[in-house]
């Protein structure tokens, strides 16, 4: 027995901040079975199957919290999260609207909806998707980075250009809008300055060598 809920969520956080969230969601549980209708241990039992990786759990625990709160935003855009991860495509932009109609600064949704909608081939209507998910929060990288790859598929460099520049000018130590910027102007045969920002990323990040390698085997003209 649980002498109170305070003490569950206690004993979970502890759990939590030794980094050990398998115990953390054992004393969630332990709440959820005692006090079945209290939202929060739902709510705080997906964000604990997250960190752990177990995204069917996750989709399972959704699906019975939104019983109680049917208005969270954070509940549908980890939905569309999970729902990439399992595979279950046809879900991902059905999580993903719910999470924008309640929240639309969301940039994770636009996200996975731009990779749902890639993974069925159709790149032209996956961008606007990657965009917005990178306008939403410009300062992410994964969102920068699935933006340009998003460009790639549609063989938009002069907006890969455009885009890295603007990054570089923010953050110029970021290794990931360097090597963009150089592979845009690689593609506007803009060969010297290319070739000082690929320089440039490969000093800021060694990991890049065989990335910048590909880029100079590919044609400087798209």
């Amino acid at each position: 027995e649980i002498s109170s809920a305070g003490e569950c969520l206690k004993s979970a956080g502890t759990a939590l901040q030794n980094g050990n969230p398998k115990a953390a969601k054992a004393w969630i549980r332990r709440l959820a079975i005692a006090i079945p209708d209290r939202i929060s241990a739902y709510t705080d039992l997906v964000e604990i199957e997250v960190r752990l990786g177990d995204w069917e759990a996750v989709i399972r625990l959704i699906a019975r919290a939104v019983s109680f709160v049917p208005a969270n935003s954070r509940l549908f855009e980890i939905g569309s999260r999970a729902a990439r991860e399992t595979g279950n495509w046809r879900a991902v932009p059905q999580f993903a609207r719910r999470a924008l109609i309640l929240k639309p600064s969301l940039d994770l949704p636009y996200r996975m909806m731009g990779v749902a909608i890639a993974n069925d081939g159709d790149a032209g209507r996956a961008l606007p998707m990657l965009r917005a998910a990178f306008v939403s929060a410009p300062n992410s990288a994964i969102n920068f980075d699935y933006f340009m790859r998003g460009c790639v598929l549609q063989g938009d460099f002069a907006m890969i250009t455009h885009t890295a520049k603007a990054v570089v000018a923010r953050h110029p130590g970021r290794a990931d809008a360097a090597f963009w910027l150089g592979r845009g102007l690689w593609k506007s045969d803009e060969v010297a300055d290319a070739d000082r920002h690929l320089e440039r990323a490969l000093a800021i990040d060694p990991s890049l060598e065989a990335d910048i390698r590909y880029v100079r085997l590919t044609a400087t003209v798209s």
